[in-house]
C-alpha cells in the first residue's frame, strides 16, 4: 500500500474571485451541510499554453477538477468528499472538499515536526501510517489539513490510466519499503527499553519487600523494581509507573495492586516529575 501527496503542475492557476474565502476553507469540515452551496466563480491568474485544464492549480489542499477528471475518480471518492460546483470562465468545474480525516497516522513511528515554543505537532519530516486504518482513496490528516491532500494507489492508478494532464503525485509512504525501517525503529526501542531496565536494576543499595517499599513511598520516596516504579503524587496517592522505551513512565492510579508486584524486590530511586495527572 502507498499514500501519495496530490498536487497540480498545470500552467493554469485560479483563485477565488476577489479573494473572498475563509482561512478554514475546505480544511476537513463540511462546506455544504445544509445543502445551500452556491456555485463559486473562480478567477484565472495564470493560463499558460499546453495541457492541464483538467486539474488547475487552486490551493495545495483543495483539488479542483474538470468534468472529465471528476468522471474518472468520482466512484472512488464518494462519501469521502463534498463535490462543490464552481465556474471558470463559464466552464463548470468542481471543488473537492475532502472530509475524510484519516485516523491512520502512526505517531510513534513518524518523524514529527514540533512547534519551537508549544511543542505541538505541526507537521511531519517523515510520515508513517497504520495500513489497517487507512480508509478511502482520498484523505487528509489534521496536522496539515490546510496545506496537503493525500490519495492512495487506487486513485493514482485511475488518473494515470485516463492520462489526465496537469496532475502529479509525490510518494510519502510505502508500507513495503517502510517495513525495514519500522523493524529498525522497533529494535532500537526494544534495546533502549532493556537498557533502561538494566540501569535501574544495577543501582546499588538494599532491596525491600512490597510492604516496606510501599511505606517508604508513603513517606515521600520513589521505589523501583525492573520496569515498575512506585511514587506518590502531590496528594499522597501512591501511583504505579510502567517504564517506556524513552525512560519515562506511564502512570496509573490503581484500583487494585497487580499481584505480580507483591513478590518483587524494590530499591530506592530518584523521583520522577509530572506524575500528578496519571492516565485513567
Amino acid at each position: 500500500m502507498k499514500v501519495w501527496k496530490l498536487y497540480s503542475t498545470a500552467m493554469f492557476e485560479v483563485t477565488v474571485k476577489d479573494g473572498n474565502f475563509d482561512l478554514d476553507f475546505c480544511t476537513g469540515v463540511s462546506m455544504n451541510s445544509n445543502n445551500d452551496w452556491k456555485p463559486m466563480e473562480l478567477e484565472v491568474l495564470v493560463k499558460g499554453k499546453g495541457k492541464g485544464k483538467d486539474y488547475p492549480y487552486f490551493m495545495h489542499h483543495v483539488p479542483i477538477m474538470s468534468e472529465k477528471m471528476l468522471s474518472v475518480v468520482k466512484n472512488l471518492i464518494t462519501e469521502q468528499v463534498e463535490i462543490l460546483e464552481a465556474f471558470i470562465e463559464s466552464e463548470t468545474y468542481y471543488i473537492i472538499n475532502i472530509i475524510n480525516m484519516s485516523q491512520a497516522v502512526d505517531y510513534d513511528l513518524s518523524d514529527l515536526k514540533r512547534g519551537s515554543s508549544s511543542g505541538d505537532i505541526i507537521g511531519f519530516h517523515k510520515i508513517q501510517f497504520k495500513p489497517d486504518l487507512v480508509e478511502g482513496n482520498i484523505l487528509k490528516i489534521k496536522e496539515n489539513a490546510a496545506t496537503q491532500a493525500f490519495v492512495t494507489d487506487t486513485f493514482r492508478d485511475a488518473v494515470l490510466k485516463a492520462k489526465i494532464k496537469g496532475i502529479d503525485f509525490e510518494l510519502v509512504w510505502d508500507s513495503e519499503e517502510d517495513s525495514e525501517e519500522t523493524a529498525r525503529i522497533e529494535e532500537e526501542r526494544r534495546r533502549n527499553y532493556e537498557r533502561h531496565i538494566a540501569e535501574i536494576e544495577s543501582h546499588p543499595g538494599p532491596r525491600f519487600s512490597w510492604s516496606e517499599a510501599y511505606q517508604m513511598v508513603e513517606q515521600g520516596k520513589a521505589m523501583a523494581s525492573g520496569k515498575w516504579k512506585l511514587q506518590a503524587d502531590s496528594k499522597g496517592g501512591v501511583l504505579i509507573g510502567d517504564i517506556l522505551h524513552d525512560g519515562s513512565y506511564s502512570w496509573i492510579n490503581p484500583i487494585f495492586i497487580p499481584p505480580v508486584l507483591l513478590y518483587l524486590a524494590w530499591h530506592e530511586v530518584e523521583k520522577s516529575t509530572n506524575v500528578d495527572q496519571p492516565e485513567a
